[in-house]
């Protein structure tokens, strides 16, 4: 296993995680500038309950994820927590960051007092299905989506 650290992302993340993004089979019509994703990284940033992570084996940036908690009215008034974006480089896949960037996710929901962690993956995914099971992630609902 690969030893990473996980920390909290700053601005001048923004463009190694941009990178990082683009490695997943987007095509260029669906990529952010980089100033459209330094603006929205400040964005979303401020809203306090949404945090953007990164991964990194030395000094380079191999992992990220963001973490949302959500405070509900249901479930006795708990918190849950999504995980979203969760994208590690595919030269270091199979090395242990993405387990220890899942452990660091769930220690921080825990953390917040969420009473569970969710997330959703793309359907022809098997690989990342298979390693959210592998780390104890149950299939548990439908998922549903809407495009506006």
């Amino acid at each position: 296993m690969t030893t990473c650290t996980v920390r909290e992302a700053v601005a001048a993340d923004v463009p190694a995680i941009m990178e990082l993004i683009a490695q997943q089979d987007m095509s260029p019509d669906n990529r952010l500038s980089e100033s459209e994703a330094k603006r929205l990284f400040e964005e979303i940033t401020n809203t306090g309950c949404h945090k953007l992570y990164v991964a990194f084996v030395d000094s380079r940036l191999v992992g990220t994820f963001a973490l949302v908690v959500v405070q509900s009215l249901t479930h006795n008034g708990g918190k849950s927590a999504v995980v979203e974006d969760v994208v590690v480089r595919s030269d270091v896949q199979g090395h242990g960051i993405g387990r220890q960037m899942m452990d660091y996710a769930a220690e921080k929901a825990r953390a917040v007092g969420a009473q569970k962690v969710v997330l959703s993956s793309g359907q022809a995914r098997e690989n990342a299905h298979a390693f959210y099971e592998h780390l104890g992630y149950k299939r548990d609902g439908f998922r549903f989506g809407l495009t506006l």
